[in-house]
């Protein structure tokens, strides 16, 4: 279910054996699974744990895995970084929003054409540009990047600029959805409140 590499294996051991009592294992957990950014939980278990935890066993210790986050952790890869920014590295695919379906053909050409010539030229003012990422069915996934993505107004920018201009313009599409990680914009235009 999950793999440790040798490395990460070896540190946990030495880890238990120095300052964890007899019995003490691992768990691991994930919080805001199928977000892009997905934060783990992974620490010392004192005693056995959640009966429904699903428990997985390395030589010299076990990990105790949360019920709810079995899906997400699925093929997760934990291994150890050795230097000054090191520690254990966390990578599951699962946890992560599932990649919208390819945008191609006529109706991908048409919401493409109106976000170059009707939408991103003005935004452009701001720094901020849109693009299309994916389509299923009448369901187009858009992605805002430059000074759009982390913008506190960019919910507003969506919803009364992107999404109705779209739907105005290609018939085909009847929903038009957000795929941005806003949390990781590097320069947004507006900073919200707290940032």
């Amino acid at each position: 279910m999950i793999e440790i590499t040798p490395s990460a294996q070896e540190q946990i051991r030495n880890y238990l054996e120095s300052s964890a009592d007899d019995g003490d294992h691992l768990r691991l957990a994930v919080r805001g699974g199928g977000t892009p950014n997905p934060q783990y939980d992974f620490g010392i278990l004192t005693g056995s744990g959640d009966p429904r935890d699903t428990v997985v066993e390395f030589p010299g210790f076990k990990v105790y895995v949360e019920d709810v986050s079995v899906g997400f952790l699925k093929e997760a890869r934990i291994d150890f970084i050795d230097g000054p920014a090191g520690g254990f590295n966390i990578t599951a695919p699962n946890a992560l929003p599932a990649q919208p379906p390819e945008a191609s053909g006529p109706v991908a050409d048409a919401i493409r054409r109106v976000i170059e010539t009707q939408i991103n030229p003005g935004i452009a003012g701001h720094g901020g540009f849109i693009t299309l990422v994916g389509l299923e069915g009448e369901t187009a996934y858009v992605r805002m990047g430059g000074g759009c993505q982390g913008c506190g107004m960019a919910k507003v920018t969506l919803s009364q600029g992107v999404v109705k201009t779209i739907l105005d313009h290609v018939p085909e599409v009847t929903e038009v959805l957000d795929v941005t990680d806003h949390a990781d914009g590097a320069n947004p235009y507006y900073q919200p409140s707290g940032k």
